[in-house]
């Protein structure tokens, strides 16, 4: 047989000619070539034959059967890669490992032979159901695997390490409730294993079979396996420039409240987005991006051996300061663009190692660029946006300008001086944001102290910088008030934390069984509530891949998910505290996960708190003395 026309076997499906990297979507800019559409009728009738054929297809009770789909599809807000599509959806089973291959292979000849004349190759692939439905999860809610999961965590975790396919590729080890029932506790308790790209997913059924008889061996024979490529969420916004696609990049901006509608304020506050005060490049065209954002924690003071007098310090993730350091640049990663490996013989590489402080910082070549809020990359999405709005605003006023010339309307003359009216509003607050940036009024503060990659305490990932407050700016640590709470049941509302100042913390991160809602504001998602979860997850992230296998952390981290219908966390959310009931900071979140084809947006990692503050201290070298939440 012509070796271009064999099939890969892949996780719970087979394909032709490659395994493309899940999830596709339905492409909304590209149709089908009219050459392939007049061939829909007889492709889902051969699918059908094929389907019957090797006992693949199903009838349910409700009538429902097998999907035969034809479309184009492409990765997410890339709209060239988009290919003409067979997808046959069919239960999988490894007793149907066989027929799934049989099928795919039998299609691919079939097109050789009827599909000469079509302008555009067709992609085939037979899949489960659940490699393109809907997925829900949750808590496992069982309470003898629970707490058998850490020492199974570990073992699966091993024995992932001993596999050269899977070997250095982990992004997260969980155990949940899986499946695509709706009903979540009627899904599966399953052992969730995410990897990043570098794993062959055509590996992938040799490793299930693995990690199933590692199970099996210790009574766990009800917990079913899944693997996915998933490199975990970003840590802030997508940074690629509003082209291409301009309406779906605009949209994507839009649901991650890039826009700023508010003014511009000297007062920074917990929630506000906070960058780097520069731009950066990515890799394959060296073109200036904005360099991403991540989230104001709250205000730390700390006392050091060389100044005995409170200062007040900005708190955030490591991750959201990168961009700060010379040698951070981009690549783009499916449809977004994400950190690329600094040079090895950068300021960013030793930072990423060293990490950075008062007593390491002449080791630099360059100069640390400020901090800045609102930062550059919400900035322009903000001018961008008011610019489109005004075109599209003086477009609808000519029309009403041409409408009442000719009829002198009162109605149309009144459409006419609203539209002038949001134009000119429109045009101030343009000028009077370009004027605060312009200004140098969004610069910050510079970095004090960061950690790097590589430390860990109790096993948690110490993802934490300190930024000396700007002398220009001022601060404040009070919390949300009770309308920015309005998603939430009256029941779950942190009512006692209405427009108060954050607190020491009172309670512990690692208390989950017993601390109840917890909370936290993001400059994505604001303020949003979240829920504890029992089992911890391994967590590798892709960001420190370059330092070598030898010198990445895995870590083990406590998982936070959606405490209500909404989400808990989201990109450019990283480095937001979480805190309690009572105000209290217990925690500072700097990841989170999403499930492929998950039914919500995901869950976060964060780090007790305590340990965030002993190990600023640890890294200092006992240079800070003392830490507390910020004080007026």
């Amino acid at each position: 047989m012509d070796p271009s026309k064999l099939v890969h076997v892949g996780w719970k499906r087979v394909a032709w000619p490659e395994l493309r990297i899940q999830r596709l979507e339905s492409s909304r800019e590209r149709r089908l070539p009219s050459s392939v559409e007049k061939l829909r009728t007889d492709i889902r009738n051969h699918a059908y034959t094929l389907l019957k054929k090797h006992n693949l297809f199903y009838r349910d009770e409700n009538g429902d059967e097998n999907e035969v789909l034809l479309e184009m599809l492409q990765h997410p807000l890339e709209p060239d890669t988009a290919q003409p599509t067979i997808i046959m959806l069919a239960r999988w089973s490894p007793a149907n490992a066989v027929a799934f291959r049989n099928v795919a292979q039998e299609m691919v000849d079939w097109l050789a032979d009827w599909a000469t004349n079509v302008s555009q190759r067709i992609n085939v692939e037979i899949t489960a159901p659940e490699n393109v439905q809907t997925i829900y999860y949750g808590a496992v809610g069982d309470r003898a695997l629970s707490n058998a999961w850490d020492s199974t965590r570990e073992a699966v975790d091993n024995l992932l390490e001993s596999l050269p396919s899977t070997k250095g590729s982990l992004t997260c080890l969980a155990l949940q409730k899986y499946g695509v029932n709706p009903e979540i506790n009627a899904n599966p308790p399953t052992v969730y294993m995410s990897m990043d790209h570098r794993s062959n997913e055509a590996t992938w059924n040799y490793v299930a079979t693995r990690v199933k008889e590692l199970l099996n061996k210790q009574g766990w024979n009800h917990v079913q396996v899944h693997i996915e490529h998933n490199l975990n969420m970003f840590c802030t916004f997508p940074l690629l420039p509003i082209t291409d696609d301009k309406a779906a990049r605009m949209e994507n901006g839009y649901r991650n409240s890039k826009r700023i509608t508010g003014d511009y304020r000297n007062t920074v506050q917990i929630g506000d987005d906070i960058g780097a005060a520069r731009y950066t490049t990515r890799e394959e065209d060296e073109r200036s991006r904005d360099p991403g954002a991540g989230t104001l924690g709250c205000f730390v003071q700390i006392k050091t051996t060389n100044h005995q007098e409170w200062r007040t310090m900005i708190l955030t993730n490591y991750h959201v300061v990168r961009p700060a350091f010379d040698g951070f640049k981009l690549k783009t990663v499916g449809s977004e663009s994400v950190a690329a490996a600094p040079d090895n013989d950068s300021d960013l590489w030793y930072v990423d190692v060293h990490g950075y402080s008062p007593h390491n910082k002449h080791n630099l070549k360059g100069r640390v660029c400020s901090m800045e809020s609102p930062s550059r990359t919400k900035h322009n999405f903000t001018i961008t946006s008011i610019d489109d709005t005004i075109a599209t605003l003086k477009e609808q006023a000519k029309f009403w300008q041409q409408t009442f010339n000719s009829t002198k309307d009162e109605r149309h003359e009144r459409n006419l001086r609203g539209l002038k009216s949001r134009i000119a509003a429109l045009k101030v607050e343009r000028r009077e944001k370009v004027t605060f940036f312009d200004g140098d009024k969004h610069f910050a503060g510079r970095i004090f102290l960061c950690p790097g990659f590589l430390r860990k305490s109790k096993g948690r990932r110490m993802d934490w910088a300190l930024i000396h407050l700007d002398k220009s700016r001022s601060w404040s640590n009070r919390l949300p008030d009770m309308d920015d709470w309005k998603s939430l049941q009256d029941e779950d509302k942190p009512y006692r934390t209405y427009d108060m100042p954050i607190t020491d913390p009172l309670h512990s991160l690692e208390e989950r069984t017993s601390l109840g809602h917890v909370y936290k504001v993001g400059a994505v998602t604001g303020a949003t509530t979240g829920d504890c979860h029992d089992e911890q997850e391994n967590v590798k992230l892709v960001d420190d891949v370059h330092l070598g296998q030898d010198e990445r952390s895995k870590t083990t981290e406590l998982i936070i998910k959606p405490g209500g219908p909404g989400k808990f966390c989201s990109h450019g959310d990283s480095g937001s505290v979480v805190f309690d009931s009572d105000g209290g900071i217990v925690g500072l979140f700097f990841r989170g996960h999403k499930h492929n084809g998950s039914f919500d947006d995901g869950y976060g990692y964060a780090t007790p708190i305590e340990l965030v503050f002993q190990d600023i201290k640890d890294f200092s070298e006992q240079g800070v003395t003392d830490i507390r939440i910020a004080k007026a």
